[in-house]
């Protein structure tokens, strides 16, 4: 049973990870969301945006230095992706978010759902795209 723990959490250490660095990132997106929306009481779509941006950068940070740190490197190239793809997600989620704010839903849980979806898409972009990981490491 311990060797299959262990070879489980092999196939799996990136994506752990990622979940890992993820944790960290939205705690800090849901901070700066709640901020903004909260206490300067500006729109859902605002506070998306800014929690979302302040969330990347953290992000980026984490993801590139352990996450995907054996990928292309950390060159400006793979940065402006990286902040590319986080764009146009920011642009959908925020624009996602003030639509469902306006139809009466409540702005934390739909920002729960949109944090799930955004992080799976942002997961398979990053690895595949942005640091260009090939295989993982119990397939190579």
């Amino acid at each position: 049973m311990r060797d299959f723990i262990k070879k489980q959490f092999r196939r799996f250490r990136r994506l752990i990870n990622y979940g890992i660095m993820g944790v960290l990132n939205t705690i800090v997106d849901y901070m700066v969301f709640a901020l903004v929306y909260d206490l300067m009481h500006f729109g859902a779509g605002v506070g998306q945006a800014a929690g979302f941006l302040a969330g990347s950068v953290c992000g980026y940070l984490l993801n590139s230095n352990i996450t995907f740190r054996e990928g292309k490197g950390r060159t400006k190239a793979q940065f402006v992706q990286y902040v590319g793809v986080d764009f146009v997600l920011l642009a959908i989620s925020s624009v996602a978010m003030e639509y469902m704010e306006n139809q009466g839903l409540n702005a934390y849980v739909v920002k729960l759902g949109m944090t799930a979806v955004i992080a799976l898409l942002h997961y398979t972009i990053y690895k595949y795209v942005v640091f260009r990981i090939k295989k993982e490491d119990s397939e190579k």
